[in-house]
């Protein structure tokens, strides 16, 4: 396998954060933190790497390969058993497909959110849950369901 120095990581770390807003470049940067991260078998760091490439890939429109990665963090987060880092993942891969417009999809993974959210007792979670789901139901003209969730989001 690859051996990556000290030297060679930390210029790894710091290239992320100055080829942030290059957004190509940045998913680049960003899978070969993650490839190091992951020879060090640094989880923590190798889901925030596929997270950070969501992002970028979100900001480019191109949502099913944030969702992909989204997917990979979410397995990473699995593996971790961190129930925040799940929740957010499922929070995220919900709003991606909300984005495309598939509500039903987006509401299941709303549902895992509130569920984990439920599961650590985090107000703050739930209520961001709760109007998550709330927007996919009003968008699936399920007026009732949505205004309800809204409203306990508040």
């Amino acid at each position: 396998g690859l051996a990556y120095s000290g030297w060679a990581l930390e210029y790894i770390r710091e290239s992320v954060v100055a080829f942030c807003t290059y957004s190509c470049l940045a998913i680049d940067w960003h899978l070969r933190a993650k490839a190091a991260f992951h020879l060090l078998g640094d989880l923590f760091n190798v889901q925030v790497a596929h997270m950070r490439v969501a992002g970028e890939h979100s900001e480019q429109k191109a949502n099913h390969k944030a969702i992909e990665h989204l997917n990979f963090a979410l397995l990473v987060a699995n593996k971790r058993r961190d129930l925040a880092s799940q929740a957010e993942c499922h929070r995220q891969i919900g709003c991606e497909f909300q984005t495309l417009a598939q509500h039903r999809q987006a509401i299941k993974e709303h549902e895992q959110d509130l569920e984990l959210s439920l599961r650590q007792d985090d107000a703050q979670a739930e209520g961001q849950a709760c109007r998550n789901l709330g927007v996919s139901y009003v968008a699936l003209k399920q007026f009732a369901k949505g205004l309800k969730l809204l409203r306990h989001a508040e």
